[in-house]
């Protein structure tokens, strides 16, 4: 009851979201699984729309759609801006925590640095949004997810956004037919997990 009230065309994309992790399932690999889902959800959510919704609901669609590619733009920039910090930082011990570089420093020094520098890149991402807001003319739906925006955060949209491009464009070297499209998949999640990202990569592009 928490979501059955969204517009046809978002609802219609949570559906095909969560069937999508009953198709597969991956155990080690979280930004595979929820990329491939996010994959399923737009593609079959459009396709949905084309073939079933009024012209207001794609209206709402597009218009919804667009903000989320502006905020998952908006959102890996920032991403990358704090790998890159984080990558550059004299005496680091870096670990990689899913797909999004944690840093943890023995230098007091080297810490306030970084924390100055980190302030200042999500001070820049509050006021890319409120640009963006402004543009969408108040639309207010991210707020909450901005005034508590952090690394846990911003890995969380790296999961869901990493690599659907590649599923996209396996699902389009597919004939774009599901069934041919999920065997190519399942042909590949046995695979280590360093594997299966060069073989998702290779079906993608060949």
């Amino acid at each position: 009851n928490t979501f059955i009230a969204y517009p046809d065309g978002e609802l219609a994309r949570l559906v095909f979201h969560e069937l999508a992790h009953q198709v597969l399932y991956v155990g080690d690999d979280t930004v595979f699984n929820e990329s491939f889902a996010t994959a399923v959800e737009r593609i079959g959510g459009r396709m949905w729309l084309d073939a079933h919704a009024t012209p207001e609901a794609r209206k709402a669609f597009d218009e919804r759609d667009e903000r989320q590619r502006q905020f998952r733009d908006m959102t890996q920039r920032t991403r990358e801006r704090l790998q890159s910090l984080f990558a550059s930082l004299p005496s680091a011990d870096l670990k990689q925590n899913t797909s999004f570089v944690q840093v943890f420093t023995t230098s007091d020094a080297t810490q306030k640095v970084a924390s100055q520098k980190k302030a200042e890149i999500m001070a820049e991402l509050k006021s890319d949004y409120a640009a963006l807001k402004a543009s969408w003319g108040g639309f207010a739906g991210y707020d909450t997810w901005i005034a508590q925006a952090n690394n846990a955060g911003l890995a969380a949209q790296g999961a869901y956004n990493e690599l659907v491009p590649q599923f996209e464009a396996v699902f389009a070297r597919s004939e774009k037919r599901f069934p041919k499209f999920y065997d190519a998949i399942k042909g590949i999640v046995a695979l280590p997990k360093a594997e299966r990202r060069e073989a998702l990569k290779k079906l993608a592009s060949e």
